[in-house]
């Protein structure tokens, strides 16, 4: 109905039309899970006998596969954390982030990838965590107090990782947390 133009807020809802509002939104969401799992067929015969504890671990298993799928996608079709993506082997909280902060000053400044250059040294080289662990020349002598020579001659993204990556505590919670926290 129209007053002037305007259109009259709908009647509120009595408690059965809500309970059933309730109830259709709730079966179109469990319809959804079955289908997206795959077990769309148990959806349409719901009157088999089937092992409810075993569907649930079905169900658990496939929406978290499905979640970490789409995290890695979302991460390798993101211009954000290039270097995370090189090392990011399993879905998690990899050990190192307990002891660093990622370079992202420029992102969040809206600065292109490509003008994000270390701030320590005029090589003109992108201030990411790769060239500030591994090469920035103006902490070299830290550097060379805390890490071992095989990570930061010759530095390679196989390194790095092994370093990222590492579950040592003597190099990850002393000897990366100290150099990261004299830079």
């Amino acid at each position: 109905m129209k007053i002037l133009g305007w259109r009259a807020p709908p009647p509120p809802l009595n408690p059965r039309m809500l309970m059933t509002v309730i109830i259709i939104l709730e079966y179109n969401v469990y319809r959804y899970i079955f289908n997206s799992c795959g077990l769309s067929n148990l959806w349409q015969n719901q009157g088999q006998n089937v092992n409810a504890k075993l569907i649930s671990c079905i169900i658990r298993q496939n929406l978290q596969d499905q979640f970490i799928q789409q995290r890695y996608n979302d991460v390798n079709n993101s211009s954000k954390g290039q270097v995370y993506r090189i090392f990011k082997r399993s879905f998690g909280m990899e050990n190192y982030l307990k002891v660093l902060s990622p370079v992202e000053t420029g992102r969040l400044q809206g600065k292109p990838l490509g003008e994000r250059f270390c701030t320590l040294c005029n090589n003109c080289q992108i201030g990411d965590e790769f060239h500030y662990i591994l090469e920035c020349d103006t902490i070299q002598n830290i550097r060379k107090c805390f890490l071992c020579n095989y990570y930061f001659q010759r530095p390679n993204v196989i390194k790095f990782t092994e370093l990222m990556s590492t579950h040592n505590e003597t190099i990850l919670k002393i000897k990366l947390h100290v150099y990261c926290e004299n830079l």
